[in-house]
Formats: C-alpha cells, sequence, structure tokens
C-alpha cells in the first residue's frame, strides 16, 4: 500500500513540474501560454489580472505546443474597402500567437493583409 501511495504522490508532483509557461510581451500586451499535462491555456494580463484569451461569442482558440490561433467569425456585415462598401459573407479574422518565434501575426478579415509584429 506504501508503495502505491509514493507512485501516485510522485505521479501528481511530477506533473506539475513539467507545466511550462511561456510570457510575451507585444506591444502594451502581456500573454501566457500555461501547457501543462492535463490542460493548455491562453492568458492576457489586463486590469492588473491575467484574463482568459479569446474566449468572447463567436470566437474559436486553438492552443499548440508553444503557440496558439484565435478565430474570430463574422458574417453579413458591410465593410467599407477602396472607397466603396462591399457586402461580405461569412469572414474569418485569425490571431496567431507564436510563443516560440516571439511574434503576433493578424490576418485582416477583410482584405486578407497579413500583418506579422515581433515581440519580446
Amino acid at each position: 500500500m506504501k508503495k502505491i501511495l509514493t507512485v501516485l504522490i510522485f505521479f501528481l508532483l511530477t506533473n506539475t513540474a513539467t507545466a511550462k509557461e511561456y510570457l510575451m510581451t507585444c506591444g502594451v500586451a502581456k500573454y501566457k501560454l500555461i501547457n501543462t499535462f492535463f490542460s493548455k491555456k491562453l492568458k492576457i494580463r489586463e486590469d492588473a489580472k491575467w484574463q482568459d484569451y479569446c474566449n468572447s461569442i463567436g470566437q474559436t482558440l486553438e492552443i499548440y505546443e508553444d503557440g496558439a490561433k484565435c478565430t474570430t467569425k463574422y458574417g453579413g456585415e458591410d465593410v467599407f474597402v477602396n472607397d466603396k462598401w462591399i457586402k461580405q459573407k461569412q469572414i474569418n479574422e485569425v490571431i496567431t500567437i507564436d510563443f516560440y518565434l516571439k511574434t503576433f501575426t493578424f490576418n485582416d478579415r477583410v482584405a486578407s493583409y497579413k500583418n506579422t509584429t515581433k515581440c519580446k
């Protein structure tokens, strides 16, 4: 019984020790990716607290080993492009955060313009 309890305690302690946390500063925004054996979370620093990132209605968050992608779906909106209004159908806005490369990439939902920012 003592051996089983020892192995169980060792297993629980080693899982918490293998948790990885990545921090990245991009402009004034600070991001934290928490990657544990059981879960993965992405947080943003707002109002002196770590808040969940990409959790609004219509948003989908995919978390990878050292990065994340937030997709926001828009539909049926009129957008102003090249001096005229265009009726859009289903549009996706994609933000990719790469903690390994320290980059923040924003794909514009209208003009498919890709903007990558180097972070710290």
